[in-house]
């Protein structure tokens, strides 16, 4: 993926406008994984390229993860009539 970009930036004698042309290349990646229905964990990866960034910092890595615990799967949750669904996310 490469976006294009214009922006307007003031020139030396701060008087014209002069375009300047940026680029941005990125890759994600992504992962979920489920067990029993109760237990689920994520987690994601970005790998930005950016003209805009730092001479020695063309590249960056962003990155999350995730769990979550379904409670209301559990057995001890099947009588409950007070609660559908439960879950738990960090």
């Amino acid at each position: 993926m490469l976006f294009l970009n214009w922006t307007m930036l003031p020139s030396q004698q701060g008087r014209d406008l002069q375009p300047k042309a940026s680029t941005l290349s990125s890759f994600f990646m992504n992962a979920e994984y489920n067990l029993n229905d109760k237990y689920y964990l994520s987690g994601s990866f970005r790998y930005d390229g950016s003209s805009r960034f730092g001479v020695n910092n063309k590249w960056a890595p962003f990155w999350s993860i995730g769990a979550k615990y379904r409670i209301s799967n559990e057995s001890f949750m099947e009588n409950t009539k007070l609660v559908d669904r439960f879950d738990y996310q960090r």
